[in-house]
């Protein structure tokens, strides 16, 4: 009998602590966000890695996984260059026809980045949620 109470005692405890946690986790966002439009020129690729950032930790929290923090810039370099040449071939791949940045691993190792095991997220993005304000690509 005093087991079954400990453990429920210790499952109660324990949705405690699980709850807290994840509600420890809190991102904001603006009344205003989605009438907010961002120009196809000029973006502020800083501020632009800076929401997408908060926005991963924010799941990885939930998760109660560890914050990822920024990347080196020589990685972000080689990251910019690869979407510059997803862009300018209108491809959206993890793989490209440059000499020596033709796969991830690749580009890492350009970058100098010391690493066992690596994956990189592409995707088509129609709106992002940027320091409390969402904004809208137009004709990109």
């Amino acid at each position: 009998m005093r087991s079954k109470i400990a453990a429920i005692v210790a499952g109660f405890a324990l949705s405690c602590v699980v709850a807290t946690s994840a509600e420890a986790c809190s991102r904001s966002v603006s009344a205003n966000a989605a009438k907010t439009v961002v120009p196809q020129t000029g973006i502020n690729q800083s501020l632009l890695d800076d929401a997408i950032r908060a926005e991963v930790n924010f799941h990885r929290c939930r998760a109660g996984l560890k914050r990822v923090s920024d990347a080196s810039s020589r990685l972000s370099l080689e990251a910019e260059k690869h979407s510059k040449w997803m862009a300018r071939t209108q491809q959206l791949t993890h793989k490209s026809t440059v000499a020596g940045a033709a796969t991830l691993s690749q580009r890492v190792k350009k970058a100098g980045v010391r690493f066992r095991t690596g994956s990189e997220n592409i995707g088509m993005v129609h709106r992002y949620q940027i320091d409390n304000r969402r904004f809208k690509i137009v004709d990109s």
